[in-house]
């Protein structure tokens, strides 16, 4: 798969790349497939080469320190991925918006200290963990 290909999909369907063997990451795409009930987002371990292949494209070095979302072909890193993720499920989720009022250079302090400590608050496995069948097809 390219980069062409992921931006043209993203436009039928905002892709989420996630650290596959970070619990906290694993929670969040689990939420988002309970909530989503149209199926529209796509989901993809950074591990894997579709995520390898965006995190080169984007030139992040530390590349499992941010999720990384791909809508309508714009890529949206960090604390922004949950603005994705809120536009996209929209109902409830919305009422999740006014945290967008804070600053992005804020917002992106608070997800970076997350991010630094998610192993040794929420956990890892030693490998990805498999989607089960039911969800497996939404899987890059």
């Amino acid at each position: 798969m390219t980069i062409d290909e992921l931006r043209s999909l993203s436009h039928q369907h905002p892709i989420l790349f996630y650290d596959g063997v970070c619990m906290l990451c694993n929670g969040f795409v689990n939420t988002v497939i309970k909530h989503d009930d149209q199926a529209l987002i796509r989901f993809c371990m950074l591990q894997h080469e579709a995520g390898q292949l965006i995190t080169q494209e984007l030139s992040i070095p530390n590349y499992l320190d941010t999720t990384i979302g791909i809508k309508e072909g714009k890529i949206y890193t960090h604390s922004d991925v949950l603005k994705m993720v809120i536009d996209t499920l929209r109902g409830k989720w919305l009422l999740l918006k006014p945290l967008y009022v804070l600053p992005k250079g804020f917002r992106d302090v608070i997800y970076r200290w997350v991010a630094r400590n998610r192993y040794k608050w929420f956990g890892h496995t030693d490998q990805c963990i498999a989607p089960t069948p039911e969800v497996s097809n939404r899987f890059l």
